[in-house]
């Protein structure tokens, strides 16, 4: 947590104001969901613990998640008759700072409200775990959004808020490109292998960038490599791909550690992404009452 929030505040000190202006919106709406359904869906919570039942750990879900579960603690009703936590998907990226900052700030616990956050190292991995009913939330983005809405059916989720990109300045991407690469500008990138993460917005962003900067995708070679923190390795090595695109606070390291910064897209002119906290729409739609499990937020890491 603290290398997102240390990053971000040395790129723009005003930056934690205005996030938690966007997590007061976050927690209303999370608060009037838990008041209106009693947290967690039973649905999902069932449909986790019989997961863990067959499986002692899943993709995107490391040991300690599964004996979280297996025992009854995240996905049970506690013993006084209060719901179990909201669990929120999130990737360790700028975009999720909100949640963070509630954390660090004690505004959920003030409010009576449990949620917990598990850490997923790729979008794959997250959406992996929401199919499976392992979480109640996400931090993510609308390419992503679309894809599990289109599998879940009736219990997709809905956007409640947005994290970053209400502005060009929100939510910074960069393609950087390897110390040894040689890759001096956006042109040099043709031939070159590039670093994303197939079926996300980062796929996306890659190919619009390319063909509002003249430049023919089809020139460059797509390299999938879903976790951030491996294509961060992959592109300061530089043998299986010359460049990469990564999002900030990764971005910030990896300029940091020699990479070279070819494409900035706060330097763009347009607004090219957005990053959304969705809920379940049986979260959502429930009339229940339970008041949410009060107690300290917890964080756990998926892996």
């Amino acid at each position: 947590m603290h290398l997102i929030t240390d990053n971000l505040e040395k790129r723009n000190p005003k930056s934690r104001s205005s996030f938690l202006c966007c997590l007061i919106l976050i927690l209303v709406v999370l608060l009037t969901a838990c008041a209106g359904s009693g947290a967690g869906t039973g649905s999902a919570a069932g449909s986790a613990k019989a997961e863990t039942d067959n499986n002692a750990a899943k993709p995107g879900q490391g040991s300690s998640a599964a004996a979280a579960e297996s025992d009854g603690s995240a996905a049970e009703p506690g013993s006084d008759g209060s719901a179990e936590p909201l669990r929120i998907g999130v990737l360790k990226i700028a975009d999720s700072f909100p949640l963070y900052a509630a954390v660090e700030e004690g505004l959920f616990e003030k409010r009576g409200l449990q949620v917990e956050i598990i850490e997923f190292q790729s979008a794959s991995d997250q959406s992996v775990a929401y199919e499976a009913g392992e979480l109640d939330g996400m931090m993510t983005d609308m390419i992503v959004q679309s894809l599990i809405n289109k599998a879940a059916g009736e219990d997709g989720m809905r956007a409640v808020a947005m994290a970053l990109g209400g502005n060009p300045e929100e939510g910074r991407f960069l393609v950087v490109s390897s110390p040894s690469a040689g890759i001096d500008s956006p042109e040099d990138l043709v031939g070159k292998r590039i670093g994303i993460s197939e079926n996300t917005m980062m796929e996306y962003l890659v190919t619009r960038y390319l063909e509002d900067l003249g430049i023919d995708p089809g020139q460059t070679q797509m390299v999938n490599i879903p976790k951030l923190t491996l294509r961060l390795d992959a592109v300061m090595e530089g043998k299986d791909i010359q460049a990469a695109i990564l999002p900030d606070p990764l971005a910030i390291e990896a300029v940091e550690r020699g990479c070279g910064t070819v494409i900035d897209d706060t330097k763009l002119g347009k607004n090219y992404s957005q990053s959304v906290f969705t809920l379940r729409r049986s979260i959502l739609q429930a009339s229940l009452s339970t008041p949410a499990r009060s107690g300290k937020p917890a964080t756990r890491p998926s892996t």
